[in-house]
């Protein structure tokens, strides 16, 4: 079953990550056409962040691809992949 980070601000999502990305086994960036997903995976979980457009303060949706991208490397994810 999937858990949910819930956040209010990139940065509170940053601090909240960093602990789950270390343990994680890989990265996962799903494109939605209205938000982006950033999941990782752990041997016995599979946790969701789901950025918005207000969420990352970008106004449109290539934008908060890039920002997901950006987020999810200075995580230190190990492995990424994109999901569209």
């Amino acid at each position: 079953m999937p858990e949910e980070i819930l956040f209010s601000s990139i940065s509170e999502l940053v601090e909240r990550s960093k602990e789950i990305v270390k343990r994680s086994i890989e990265c996962r960036i799903k494109y939605n056409k209205d938000n982006v997903k950033i999941k990782f995976r752990t041997k016995r979980k599979l946790y969701t962040a789901v950025l918005t457009a207000e969420k990352a303060g970008v106004s449109d949706v290539k934008e908060l691809k890039e920002k997901a991208k950006k987020i999810a490397e200075e995580l230190g994810c190990k492995e990424m992949r994109e999901i569209g």
